[in-house]
């Protein structure tokens, strides 16, 4: 039958992503923990995503359709023909990291409060020295510490857009590194920071942690949300020209 994309206006600026990084969605997709294919993927076998193309760009909806298939229960896809709206899914990852959230926001604030919700989590295991350079590296020049220096981080995640793009960034680039064993390449705005690379290791072993937890209870989640994490990054990739 095939893999096919529900129109979600959440997931249609993948159509204009990098290549580079709708890799990274692929190989969540695609890729089990010992870097196997895995079992439930579709992808892989769909005869559009495997014919010769020049970008990844070109399947946005095959990859988006898959994503939208991992958020639903298997039986139910199977019924209706696809998967669930990213939203859907977004908000169930929310759920299952118990991070609050509003319905009615937006994708982008929904994904602001997982990353609050996840940079609270990987904060209080950090060195002084590792939060240090995460001050850096988001390019905050506040001379606060410790949790005050927290609550200004989530606060400027929430309010302002250059630093929720250099947050989505981190994590992004950490949760690849940890799951995938590479970064996301060229980030855009981070300047020279010299610390991205380093902090990468302990929030990319918070990360893989965190992701251990649904190992069993919930195995889909191993997928969806370091897909939720890329997302988050991607759409603000796009924010610094256009708001999604």
């Amino acid at each position: 039958m095939g893999i096919k994309f529900r129109e979600d206006p959440d997931l249609q600026f993948l159509a204009h992503a990098k290549n580079e990084d709708l890799q990274i969605l692929v190989d969540y997709l695609t890729k089990d923990k010992d870097g196997e294919k895995r079992f439930a993927q579709e992808l892989l076998d769909e005869k559009r995503f495997i014919a010769p193309k020049y970008s990844l760009s070109e399947v946005w909806d095959l990859i988006a359709a898959e994503l939208q298939l991992f958020g639903g229960d298997a039986i139910a896809n199977q019924v209706r023909g696809h998967g669930v709206l990213y939203k859907e899914i977004l908000c169930d990852a929310c759920d299952h990291l118990s991070v609050k959230y509003d319905k009615t926001q937006s994708a982008y604030e929904i994904e602001s409060s997982v990353m609050e919700d996840m940079m609270e989590k990987f904060w209080k295991d950090l060195t002084l020295q590792r939060r240090a350079e995460i001050k850096d590296t988001l390019g905050i020049s506040s001379e606060l510490n410790g949790d005050a220096l927290l609550k200004e981080i989530l606060r400027m995640i929430r309010s302002e857009a250059s630093i929720s793009y250099r947050a989505a960034g981190l994590l992004a680039n950490s949760f690849a590194f940890a799951l995938l064993g590479r970064g996301l390449g060229n980030l855009v705005g981070f300047g020279v920071s010299r610390y991205l690379g380093a902090l990468a290791g302990p929030i990319g072993i918070a990360a893989a942690a965190l992701l251990t937890l649904f190992s069993f209870s919930g195995p889909a989640y191993r997928v969806t949300i370091p897909c939720v994490i890329q997302i988050a990054y991607m759409r603000r990739v796009m924010a610094q020209t256009d708001r999604y």
